[in-house]
C-alpha cells in the first residue's frame, strides 16, 4: 500500500529545514547571513524536493542530483567575490553536518517518542512518516538545540586567550588577546580580518597623528600622517552595540598569534588601534574568531 505525500507540505517543510540549516550554518561560522538569498536558496530546495519525488530516479542518478542540488544552494547562499575556495568549501559542509545533525534529531526524537506507544501515526502524516504537527515541533527543538550546542561552542572559543605581536615600521609591541566572537569587522577593500588594539598600548609603536585622531575621534589629524604610515591606513567601517563608527585600520609590516602552548603563527590580518577603556576584560586586544590558528 503506498503513502500519501502532500506536495504544498513536502515543499513547506523541506523549505523550512533548509531555511533553518542555512541560518545556523552562517552563525557557527560567524559569517553574515543573507536572508534574501538563504530564502530563494530554501524555496529552489522545496521546489526541488517535490520535483525529484516524483522524477522516478534510480537512488543513483537521485543522490548525484541531490549533490548538485546541494553545492547549487550553497553557492546562492554563501559564495562571493570575497569567498575563497576553502571558506566556501567549510560553508558547505558545515552546511552538510548541521542538516545531518537535525535529522538525527528529529529521527531519534521520534523514534523515542513512538517507543512510547503513543498514537503518533494516527495522524495526517508529511513526507517523512510522521505527522506534520509533530514534524514541526522536533524541527523547533532541535534547531534550538542546535543552536544552543553552536553557542555553547562560540562561548567556549570566545574564551580562548593568545598573545598576538604587531610589527610595524621597524618598531614591535606585544599584546595579550582574548577571541571575541563579536568582532567581525573586515577591511572592505582586501576582505582582512582586523584585531582591535587598545590605543594606549599600541601609542608607542604608532605615529602621533594617528594616536591623536584615534583618541579625538576626528580624522582631520590624519593630514599629518608620514607618507609610508598614509600608504598603510585603511578606513574600515564597524557597528557595535553603541552604533556605527569608522576604524583607522593600519596593515602591519607582520601579525603574529601565539596560543598558549603553540608556536608563532603569522596571519594576515590588519589592525585597528581603539580606546577599549577596559571593554576588553583586561585584555589589550579582541581578535576575530577565525584567526585561532
Amino acid at each position: 500500500m503506498g503513502q500519501t505525500v502532500y506536495g504544498d507540505l513536502l515543499f513547506l517543510i523541506n523549505f523550512s529545514m533548509d531555511y533553518l540549516c542555512f541560518y545556523i550554518t552562517a552563525k557557527l561560522l560567524h559569517r553574515n547571513f543573507p536572508r534574501i538569498r538563504a530564502l530563494l536558496a530554501s524555496a529552489v530546495g522545496g521546489i526541488y524536493a517535490v520535483a525529484i519525488l516524483f522524477s522516478g530516479f534510480v537512488p543513483p542518478l537521485e543522490l548525484v542530483c541531490d549533490i548538485i542540488a546541494g553545492i547549487l544552494m550553497c553557492i546562492a547562499v554563501f559564495a562571493g567575490k570575497k569567498t575563497g575556495f576553502w571558506k566556501f568549501m567549510l560553508c558547505s559542509l558545515t552546511y552538510v553536518g548541521v542538516s545531518a545533525a537535525l535529522a538525527g534529531l528529529m529521527t531519534a526524537m521520534f523514534n523515542l517518542l513512538n517507543s512510547l506507544g503513543l498514537p503518533l501515526g494516527s495522524l495526517e502524516q508529511s513526507g517523512d512518516g510522521m505527522p506534520v504537527w509533530l514534524f514541526a515541533i522536533l524541527a523547533a527543538v532541535s534547531g534550538a538545540a542546535t543552536l544552543a550546542g553552536g553557542k555553547f561552542f562560540r562561548k567556549k572559543q570566545s574564551e580562548r586567550t593568545a598573545d598576538i605581536e604587531i610589527s610595524i615600521g621597524g618598531r614591535s609591541v606585544r599584546l595579550s588577546a582574548i577571541f571575541d566572537s563579536g568582532n567581525l569587522v573586515r577591511d572592505p577593500m582586501s576582505g582582512k580580518p582586523v584585531v582591535v588594539a587598545d590605543i594606549d598600548s599600541l601609542s608607542g609603536a604608532l605615529p602621533e597623528a594617528l594616536v591623536r585622531a584615534v583618541r579625538k575621534n576626528d580624522a582631520s589629524f590624519l593630514a599629518a600622517l608620514p607618507p609610508d604610515s598614509a600608504r598603510r591606513l585603511r578606513l574600515v567601517p564597524s557597528k557595535t552595540a553603541t552604533g556605527s563608527g569608522m576604524l583607522y585600520a593600519m596593515t602591519p609590516d607582520r601579525l603574529t598569534v601565539t596560543l598558549p602552548g603553540g608556536k608563532p603563527q603569522d596571519v594576515d590580518a590588519l589592525f585597528a588601534p581603539v580606546n577599549l577603556k577596559g571593554g576588553a576584560s583586561g585584555f589589550q586586544a579582541l581578535l576575530p574568531p577565525e584567526l585561532a590558528v
